[in-house]
């Protein structure tokens, strides 16, 4: 099942490498110097040009200041600024692109028509995170149609990869946070801008994947181990047990049966355990008979039940009896 899930996600990534639905419209760019934002044609997502965009009121860009002022606190204050803008405009475009692969209809035609034939060009063109996904994929698309026939558990994967998507996000943006306390020299404007374009880039169906990926063959692995770990248990235990049965063999072998020759010395030797209430001693005959005993069951009815099931003239039985009786 485990490899099933992994092959669906490779399914899905092949599609990814030809639908633009499944890539997060960037929102930063160089092309326009302009010192405000604008929205990208036809796609409706907000950009702006990082080092040339100053707030309303400034007459200085953001990027300018952080990277060359003179006083400490307005450079990390620019900075900070600059990078909550970006990663601000990030929430708002993946939130767009990540309700655009909600709605779209990965139909079985598209996975195994142009999705499948883009797999083995994908990891020429994805992201250095999603191109591994993109080459372990390529071979594996015949046969898996009737994965997708099932529209509840494209429905639940999609979900998984959005939840994924956002829980990573969150935990960078905690570590951004935490690096925005820090002064320019620990931390420049443009690490921050790398920072915040990593956190834009998770928002993608591409990263997504990978994340969902990874968690799937660390559960393999983890099963994989388990099954590993069961089995040596079992080996262990069955290799006890083993060496159990041969010491309790030998013991019951060493014992002697010198002074017990008849069904009614045994009868008197039980007698006279359940007289003394020696459960201990009964419980080793027990065990040297190799008789499995069970919690709270009465260990002299079980010694009575064997000595009653002797057969006449059964020296054999009557011997291993005797023998278990005298071990020690």
């Amino acid at each position: 099942m485990q490899l099933l899930r992994l092959m669906t996600i490779g399914i899905l990534v092949s599609c990814a490498a030809g639908c633009s639905t499944y890539q997060v419209s960037d929102v930063v760019s160089t092309h326009k110097d302009r010192k405000t934002s604008w929205y990208k044609a036809g796609v409706g997502v907000e950009m702006i040009n990082p080092y040339q965009f100053t707030p309303p009121g400034e007459t200085e860009a953001l990027y300018k200041t952080a990277a060359s002022g003179t006083d400490e606190h307005l450079k990390m204050v620019a900075r900070n600024r600059l990078q909550t803008v970006v990663m601000t405009l990030s929430d708002k475009a993946v939130a767009k692109h990540l309700s655009k692969v909600t709605g779209t209809e990965v139909t079985v035609n598209m996975l195994f028509g142009a999705g499948a034939l883009a797999a083995t060009g994908g990891a020429a063109v994805a992201p250095a995170s999603a191109a591994k996904a993109f080459t372990q994929t390529a071979g594996g698309l015949i046969g898996m149609k009737g994965i997708f026939n099932d529209e509840v558990y494209k429905s639940a994967l999609v979900q998984t990869l959005i939840a994924s998507i956002i829980a990573d996000r969150n935990l960078l943006r905690a570590t951004i946070k935490a690096s925005q306390m820090l002064s320019t020299s620990n931390y420049s404007v443009d690490e921050a801008l790398l920072d915040a374009n990593e956190y834009h880039s998770r928002g993608s169906f591409y990263y997504g994947l990978t994340l969902i990926r990874q968690a799937a063959e660390e559960k393999n692995i983890a099963r994989a181990n388990n099954i590993t770990n069961a089995v040596t248990n079992a080996t262990v235990q069955l290799k006890q047990k083993m060496q159990l049965q041969a010491a309790q063999t030998a013991t019951l072998s060493a014992g002697s049966s010198a002074d017990i020759t008849t069904v009614e010395q045994l009868t008197d030797r039980l007698k006279a355990l359940i007289d003394a209430g020696d459960r201990t001693t009964a419980s080793r005959i027990l065990t040297a008979l190799q008789i499995e005993i069970k919690p709270n069951e009465d260990v002299f009815k079980l010694l009575d039940a064997q000595i009653k099931a002797l057969k006449a003239g059964d020296k054999v039985a009557l011997d291993r009896l005797a023998k278990a009786f005298n071990s020690k």
